[in-house]
């Protein structure tokens, strides 16, 4: 069992991070863009799969409603999750033609920081 807000990694552990579908269900996805950066060193990659928030607002926010309702998760905009955090998008793409799904990637370009988290 993993908590995504407290992982019990070393600060800067990974140099590769994966996540599928987790930040549209997460309560706090801005908790885990951050916990996620502090475990990744400097440079690491944060390849993100998930739907995000983007194009024809009006479609998408009315899709967005019977989504929340039926506990789906919520949409982010990529761009919106990695403010305030070191994670930088350099890649973007859809999955699909007609899918909100899309693959990210970002890069950490945080100060190196050498002091770990202790438990």
């Amino acid at each position: 069992n993993c908590d995504a807000k407290d992982l019990k990694f070393e600060t800067n552990f990974f140099d590769k991070v994966l996540a599928t579908y987790v930040l549209r269900v997460a309560p706090n996805p801005f908790k885990i863009m951050s916990e996620v950066s502090r475990v990744s060193k400097n440079g690491a990659s944060f390849v993100i799969v998930d739907k995000f928030k983007e194009g024809n607002y009006f479609l998408h926010n009315t899709i967005q409603k019977i989504s929340l309702f039926l506990g789906w998760g919520k949409d982010y905009n990529h761009k919106k999750l990695c403010k305030g955090t070191a994670w930088q998008s350099v890649h973007k793409e859809k999955l699909h033609s007609i899918s909100a799904s899309r693959i990210v990637i970002l890069q950490n370009k945080k100060k190196v920081s050498h002091s770990k988290k202790s438990y």
